[in-house]
């Protein structure tokens, strides 16, 4: 899943938005003890609730990569981008979450993501050192809400594209996304009801 998704699966705390974006940056064991995240915390130390939702950031990872409709999904993709098939369904994911928003929840993707930025702002000027780099230009060029564009989604591969190890032109796979819109969608509605049970049982 990408970050709207997780977004939206996580608990509605700062901690729980902070650690939807550090689950894809935080990497390795978590501490089993943390100081609580406030003013004068060491900074260099995980609230407990911040690292359960970085633990439920990865469960949310490891049952999409394993679920059957993901895996239908990325045979969707041509076969040309390899392993990337994967990286791209997330994205797509995304893509139909913004698109199908209001059957997942009753408040308009606008002012949820308003909610996101202004809970996620606070935390940045608390905890500076712990925002994930990438959160300044998501939040200044709303990369969340350009998710429900394909323009915007092709913008998204292409900034991936900068960080991969060997260049690949992602962007060219929303073609792809074009072609079976409706059997992404079709895939993303059987498998995100799962999704959804996992967040609310805590992971």
């Amino acid at each position: 899943m990408n970050w709207l998704a997780h977004l939206f699966l996580t608990p509605k705390t700062p901690q729980g938005f902070l650690g939807a974006l550090l689950g894809d940056v935080v990497r390795g064991p978590l501490p089993s003890r943390a100081t609580p995240l406030q003013e004068g915390a060491p900074r260099d130390d995980l609230d407990a609730a911040l690292c359960d939702a970085i633990t439920l950031h990865r469960r949310i990872d490891s049952l999409t990569a394993t679920h059957p409709m993901f895996r239908q999904s990325c045979a969707r993709i041509d076969p040309v981008h390899g392993h990337y098939r994967r990286v791209l369904v997330d994205v797509f994911y995304d893509y139909v979450l913004a698109h199908t928003w209001s059957q997942w929840s009753n408040e308009p993707l606008a002012v949820f993501l308003a909610r996101v930025h202004g809970t996620l702002d606070g935390l940045h000027a608390l905890m500076p050192e712990a925002m994930p780099p990438f959160y300044a230009p998501m939040r200044a060029q709303g990369w969340l809400a350009s998710y429900a564009e394909v323009d915007g989604i092709a913008l998204a591969l292409r900034r991936m594209r900068t960080r991969l190890r060997r260049d690949h032109p992602l962007e060219d796979a929303v073609r792809d996304l074009v072609a079976h819109r409706d059997g992404f969608v079709t895939d993303f509605r059987a498998f995100f009801p799962e999704a959804i049970a996992l967040a609310q049982a805590g992971g």
